[in-house]
């Protein structure tokens, strides 16, 4: 799926895979009803028909990655702000930086939706060729249903998986 992202000739390649797949899918299953009955076998035939074109539209979405399409966002993310301040960032501790600072601002916002004041510190790992979250902790006082909600959202939305979120009261 990276192929898409990426951009230039590789991007349009696989969107152009993309809609050949799913064109054949379509004349293939209009070639088979054509030449069933409109019952029996025929509705089997267009139910099956109807899952295979499900299936090749919704493959790319059932093919994406986490942790690249994350690396992809922050990417653009830094390209913006290239743009608007004409200096590249370069450095996996600025860059670390950059992605906590916007992750806890996040979190903080959603704590205050939720009407809880709490203090996010995040551990970034820089081991890897781009950073990472290693964990983050939560202090504030929160009831089981609030750290619940907020824990479910950091695992949907930051892919922040619950063995590395800690909440201390």
């Amino acid at each position: 799926m990276r192929l898409l992202y990426e951009g230039g000739d590789s991007g349009l390649k696989a969107i152009y895979q993309y809609f050949l797949a799913l064109t054949a899918a379509g004349l293939l299953c209009a070639m088979i009803q054509s030449f069933l009955p409109k019952d029996g076998a025929g509705r089997i035939t267009r139910l099956a028909c109807g899952l295979l074109l499900l299936l090749v539209t919704l493959r790319p979405i059932m093919r994406l990655d986490a942790d690249d399409m994350f690396r992809y966002l922050t990417q653009l993310e830094m390209k913006k702000d290239f743009a608007v301040s004409g200096v590249e960032i370069q450095s996996k501790d600025l860059t670390a930086r950059i992605i906590s600072r916007k992750l806890q601002a996040y979190v903080l916002d959603k704590a205050a939706e939720m009407g809880v004041e709490i203090q996010v510190e995040i551990q970034m790992d820089l081991r890897g060729t781009w950073p990472s979250i290693s964990s983050i902790q939560i202090s504030g006082t929160l009831t089981a249903a609030q750290q619940e909600l907020l824990s479910e959202i950091l695992e949907t939305d930051l892919a922040i998986p619950r063995s590395r979120q800690v909440f201390v009261s």
